[in-house]
């Protein structure tokens, strides 16, 4: 009776996702809506596959045992977790933003300077002098996804304006993400700026590479797996594809962008060639300092040698990586 409960609510789940998304992806795929059902029912059931990934990752368009080998996330996190611990591998190294910029800090790997840490309604400072003249980002300091994300743009000396305040000077800006991080520890860094010929990927916020390397268990000499190129869009400040932002690959040779992919299950089935703020064509586009954020990142992952894989995110700006 269990079974066949799971069953009834696996096949109403898809049914409802397919009534939803299915028109559009029909109409730009060419598979129909009852072969979407069928093999997001199948999908579902053996091997529980949702249909946000069934949408989000085109699984329509591929083989059904292709679609099958699909690792979820939280799949993918549990798994990750019991290699961590069977490596005894402390993962606060990457996941604590703070601990991370010491350790880069200390192999002299480029990393957006800290300017204070907040936690539990107290600041820290890690830099001489209070705050510096010049833009600031805050953020939540051991969170994914861009949460708490705020650009703190220098207006006049001694003021900033963000999000929602206008013209704050220090004392409040300080009071503000110390009121914060009574509920998450926030960190508050110096704001990166694009590259001259990133800027129309990102008019108002960073873009970012998202970098993954991986070693064998028996070699600790890293190589390249995969990159993807990360864009904000609208009047975002991070380029998280969670908070609406834009991805699209990364041609590993050239350093050549693909055409780019929403988040947002509503959209997830369009290929976006040229950014939707500036007009600026993605597909095509090179990155500049491509060789240098390859060569960065497995710095980077020859420093964090414990770990089997990282994805990092490396900014490109006008000094480079």
């Amino acid at each position: 009776m269990n079974a066949l409960r799971y069953l009834v609510s696996a096949l109403l789940v898809a049914r409802r996702a397919v009534q939803k998304y299915g028109p559009p992806v029909a109409q730009a795929s060419g598979v129909s809506m009852h072969r979407q059902l069928t093999q997001l029912a199948l999908l579902g059931v053996r091997y529980g596959i949702s249909p946000e990934d069934y949408y989000r990752y085109r699984m329509y368009g591929k083989r059904f045992a292709e679609a099958a080998q699909f690792v979820p996330l939280d799949t993918n996190i549990t798994r990750r977790g019991w290699v961590y611990r069977q490596l005894s591998i402390k993962k606060e190294s990457l996941s604590d933003k703070r601990l991370f910029y010491r350790r880069c800090s200390m192999a002299a790997l480029p990393v957006a300077e800290t300017v204070a840490e907040f936690e539990n309604g107290a600041v820290r400072w890690w830099s001489e002098g209070g705050l510096p003249e010049c833009d600031l980002f805050a953020k939540e300091g051991a969170a994914l996804c861009g949460a708490g994300a705020v650009r703190w743009d220098l207006k006049a000396k001694g003021q900033w304006s963000g999000d929602k305040e206008q013209g704050v000077d220090g004392a409040a800006l300080i009071d503000e993400l110390c009121e914060q991080s009574r509920s998450a520890m926030m960190i508050l860094q110096r704001r990166l700026e694009n590259h001259p010929d990133l800027i129309p990927f990102g008019p108002n916020g960073l873009c970012t590479v998202r970098v993954v390397t991986i070693r064998d268990a028996e070699d600790p000499t890293p190589e390249l797996l995969l990159a993807v190129f990360r864009m904000p869009t609208g009047g975002n400040v991070a380029d998280n594809f969670a908070r609406g932002g834009l991805a699209c690959p990364i041609d590993l040779r050239t350093g050549a962008l693909g055409l780019a992919v929403y988040k947002d299950l509503s959209l997830a089935h369009i290929d976006v060639s040229h950014h939707p703020d500036s007009g600026a064509m993605i597909s095509g586009a090179h990155l500049p300092y491509w060789n240098e954020v390859v060569d960065l990142a497995l710095r980077a992952h020859r420093s964090f040698s414990e770990f089997p894989s990282v994805g990092w995110d490396i900014a490109i700006t006008p000094q480079g990586p």
